[in-house]
């Protein structure tokens, strides 16, 4: 069966994306929380998503799970439409796609031991026999590197990073191929992220896991991402490789995020220009005919603040092999960078 009848009879393909986005949309009444975003996941692969708060990240990663029901678009996983498929038709594909949210003793029931934490995903999916959970539930704890001291604790009495590593053996349970992320690490103590970070990369090469990765720091996701996809104002405004991001980023709102990370080297730190997006991020209720950024977008008043920007929304374009952005003008923002107007983070 060739790629394309293989797509059409519901197969997937193993040189198909594991998952495929299509102009997801997520409305919540009038607020357009999510608008048109695409994006594919290959196997294996690891896509930081990053933005700041409000800008949509976490929708779209609830919406992707069908936590949130979509307003529209499609969401094709290992095969299926999930938009498609009601709640007993989603359930065996569960299995197949886990969530680690951001709080982690917020997302672990208080009145459980460890040891049911872990199981209880292969008690409701029915995937092992009682012996079996047994040692299912240690091989969990040796993978997150835990030993089996925390078995017959409640999570009030983990550490914010022990319970993270808790939450992270229950998303693997039932031998997921896709992990969603949501800012995992955020509310983690900053000697505790880098562990959590590299355990996650382990686990990826191990299991050949596709994980997105929800962030605010853009420091954060270079470490561990393979991709990037920027968002703002429920939109991604530009989506490439990690090395073509960083080192020339093309959309001003990237260029502006990556600029206010510091550089380990006071020399570079002190010589640099920060650039600074005045005004306020638009209200998702009302969000601007053209580009979202447009009243606040440097590049725009440097070129004499051009039509195009507040008339036509700018869409998502290829614009070198491998990186897409929205953005009118990116050309003329490739020369500033090239210019050396942004120095992004080593």
């Amino acid at each position: 069966m060739n790629m394309s009848a293989s797509l059409a009879a519901g197969v997937p393909s193993e040189t198909a994306p594991l998952l495929d986005v299509d102009d997801l949309t997520v409305h919540f009444g009038a607020v357009r929380a999510v608008e048109e975003v695409s994006f594919s996941l290959k196997r294996g692969e690891t896509l930081g998503l990053v933005g700041e708060s409000g800008s949509g990240k976490s929708t779209v990663g609830r919406a992707i799970l069908q936590l949130t029901r979509p307003t529209g678009g499609s969401v094709r996983f290992e095969g299926a439409e999930l938009t498609k498929l009601g709640p007993a038709r989603l359930r065996p594909l569960r299995k197949r796609m886990q969530l680690i949210f951001q709080d982690p003793r917020g997302s672990l029931d208080p009145k459980m031991k460890v040891a049911d934490i872990l199981a209880e995903p292969m008690i409701i999916h029915r995937t092992h026999g009682a012996a079996d959970r047994k040692e299912r539930v240690a091989e969990l704890l040796r993978i997150v590197g835990l030993g089996t001291n925390v078995l017959d604790r409640y999570p009030h009495q983990l550490s914010g990073g022990q319970a993270q590593r808790i939450a992270i053996g229950r998303a693997l349970a039932l031998d997921p191929a896709l992990i969603v992320a949501d800012e995992p690490i955020s509310s983690l103590d900053v000697s505790i992220q880098a562990q959590v970070i590299n355990l996650l990369s382990d686990l990826r090469a191990s299991f050949n896991l596709s994980l997105l990765f929800i962030a605010h720091d853009l420091a954060v996701v270079r470490h561990i991402s393979d991709r990037v996809a920027v968002m703002y104002l429920g939109r991604i405004v530009e989506l490439a490789d990690k090395r073509s991001l960083y080192v020339a980023p093309l959309h001003p709102y990237t260029r502006s995020l990556l600029s206010a990370v510091p550089i380990p080297d006071p020399r570079r730190e002190r010589g640099r220009r920060r650039i600074i997006l005045k005004g306020e991020v638009p209200s998702p209720d009302k969000p601007p005919a053209g580009c979202a950024l447009s009243a606040r977008c440097p590049l725009r008043a440097n070129l004499g603040n051009p039509e195009d920007c507040t008339m036509t929304r700018p869409p998502l374009r290829q614009v070198r092999p491998g990186h897409s952005v929205a953005c009118h003008f990116a050309e003329t923002s490739a020369s500033s960078a090239a210019s050396g107007d942004a120095q992004p983070p080593h």
